[in-house]
């Protein structure tokens, strides 16, 4: 498993890991750029490039995974410098007038980790690239095990501070947050207080796709579940995301659905 150094196994008994050798960068930045060309071709309106939890950018991007002791290793500069080739690399692929944004970790939330104060910086070197916005998260796949962590995750809200706090840092670029902003009425206070630009909703839209238009016409949310993580597993094993707050009927459907197209 090729990732951005040499670590021990992703978890005991996991595949072995191997740091990519520099030569073999090129093909990995021409990867995410024949993606994203791909992206436009398909129809879609932008494409984001995914910085967060444990994956690729993030392990050069972070001290804590990233023991590199070559160019792209090394002080903030250094560690960006990959990220950034993908981001240039990106945009060149899907042209001027397709936007291309970030997802952004700014606190792995654990004591060897990527913290505040290099996100920031790092922020700047994305808006001086031009990139189309940010959308800010918290945590990574090594830190939400932790119980403060798992404590902190089920607060509604919960990303919020740290959107905030890239957006005073990038006034001129839009950011999103994101975190367990479950009714209208929360994602409505981020947005007149100011803490973010947009507000990014994943299982909330999940728990409730007609979210959007109830928020519209004031009328009340069915809201995801902290303590339900459902979707969550089964996507980790590779199986098509269901809520438990839907309807019976429509689990129900949903569940022959995916078992006729098998």
């Amino acid at each position: 498993m090729p990732r951005a150094s040499n670590l021990p196994p992703t978890w005991p008994g996991g595949p072995p890991v191997r740091g990519l050798a520099k030569e073999e960068l090129p093909e990995v930045v021409a990867a995410y750029a024949a993606a994203a060309r791909r992206v436009r071709e398909a129809g879609f309106d932008l494409v984001e490039i995914h910085g967060g939890m444990a994956y690729l950018l993030m392990q050069f991007l972070s001290p804590r995974t990233n023991r590199r002791d070559d160019e792209y290793g090394g002080p903030l500069e250094n560690r960006a410098r990959f990220c950034l080739e993908v981001l240039r690399a990106v945009k060149q692929a899907v042209g001027a007038d397709f936007p291309v944004g970030y997802r952004f970790l700014a606190d792995e939330w654990l004591p060897d980790g990527f913290k505040l104060e290099e996100a920031l910086v790092f922020a700047r070197m994305l808006a001086a690239e031009g990139v189309a916005y940010l959308s800010v998260m918290g945590g990574c796949y090594d830190s939400m095990a932790l119980p403060e962590v798992a404590e902190r995750s089920a607060r509604p809200a919960y990303m919020v501070d740290l959107a905030a706090a890239v957006k005073r840092a990038v006034p001129e670029v839009p950011v999103i947050a994101a975190g367990r902003l479950a009714t209208p009425e929360i994602a409505g206070r981020v947005l007149a207080e100011e803490k973010a630009d947009l507000v990014g909703l994943a299982r909330v839209i999940l728990a409730d796709g007609d979210w959007v238009r109830k928020a519209r016409r004031g009328e009340p949310v069915v809201t995801c579940d902290p303590a339900c993580h459902v979707c969550e597993k089964r996507v980790s094993r590779a199986l098509p995301a269901i809520c438990p707050r839907w309807p019976r009927e429509r689990q129900r459907k949903w569940r022959e659905l995916v078992r006729r197209a098998k």
